[in-house]
């Protein structure tokens, strides 16, 4: 809603300016928090569908791009898709089929049953949060691995799906946006 509010040409300008403004604050705040990492992501904690979250403010950066003309937004925005399409402490494309080094086994039941990887499905994410976790990346979590690399890339028998699952949603959000930046 607040983007429509913030884009639609028939909202009253002050309407329109305050959804704008809104935008600019939260994507100030994610261009703080991007800058204090090595890797440029938005995250500030890693848990199951960590890469929906910087998808969403990919997303959001992008808004405040095409309202502003702002490079810093544009910037911090691709910075995301540099992060999940390897840019990170695993140097792992998230993406299949994407990179030298992707998504082998992605928890899809496709994958799982046909062993058929679709390109361009994105991954969760790495997840450190314990609750309803399955056992492999459990494992991982308490040999104490560090935040940004609990993941596990495994649709086998034993699945791992806490940081290895997308979503339709998630797929959707990477296509909008790799057009989006395809397409400047």
């Amino acid at each position: 809603m607040t983007l429509a509010l913030a884009y639609e040409r028939s909202v009253p300008d002050k309407i329109k300016n305050s959804q704008q403004e809104a935008f600019y604050s939260i994507a100030h705040d994610l261009i703080k928090t991007a800058a204090s990492h090595a890797y440029g992501h938005t995250l500030t904690d890693f848990w199951w569908g960590s890469n929906s979250y910087v998808l969403g403010t990919a997303q959001l950066l992008s808004a405040a791009y095409l309202f502003s003309g702002e490079e810093k937004y544009k910037n911090c925005a691709l910075e995301q898709l540099n992060y999940l399409l390897g840019g990170n402490a695993l140097n792992l494309s998230f993406v299949t089929g994407y990179g030298g080094n992707s998504v082998q086994k992605p928890y899809h039941w496709i994958n799982s049953v046909y062993n058929i990887r679709f390109p361009g499905w994105i991954a969760g994410g790495a997840n450190r949060i314990s609750t309803g976790v399955d056992p492999l990346l459990e494992s991982v979590q308490k040999k104490g691995t560090l935040p940004a690399l609990c993941f596990i890339d495994e649709c086998s028998e034993k699945r791992s799906w806490a940081s290895n699952e997308g979503t339709i949603v998630m797929a959707s959000a990477l296509m909008f946006l790799a057009g989006f930046y395809f397409s400047l």
